[in-house]
Formats: C-alpha cells, structure tokens, sequence
C-alpha cells in the first residue's frame, strides 16, 4: 500500500523526526531512568545505541568482573 512515492516521503519524514529528537536528547545529555546517557544513531535502515555511551557501559562493566575474578582466583 505505501510501496510507492507517498510511503517514501513519509518514511524519510519520520526517519528525519526520530533523527532529530535522538539528537536533542543527546545534546541535552538526558539520562535514562537507570542514569545512563541516551543516543541513538540512526540511518535510513537501521537505528542502535550510540557506541560512545555503550562502550563506557560495556567497559566498567568488564573492569567490575575482572576485578571480582582476581579477588576470587586470590591474584
């Protein structure tokens, strides 16, 4: 039904609003209701998290379970 112009034009309407308050939240440096910082990157095909925030995450994360496996294995 909307494989044609119309549903073209709105889709990249709606990909340029998501694109756009993304952005803001990212400018705003808005947190989650965890107090992690939001961003999405987003593209015609696909949206993910932003890795910048992810990797900070995703590496204390890491540190906190080596830190608890050396303590464990007495290192």
């Amino acid at each position: 039904m909307l494989n044609n112009k119309l549903g073209d034009s709105l889709d990249n309407y709606l990909m340029r609003l998501t694109t756009r308050r993304w952005k803001k939240k990212e400018d705003e440096q808005r947190l989650n209701t965890k107090g992690e910082r939001m961003g999405l990157k987003t593209g015609k095909h696909f949206s993910k998290p932003n890795p910048i925030f992810f990797h900070d995450w995703f590496m204390g994360k890491y540190e906190k379970r080596l830190e608890e496996k050396k303590k464990e294995w007495g290192l």
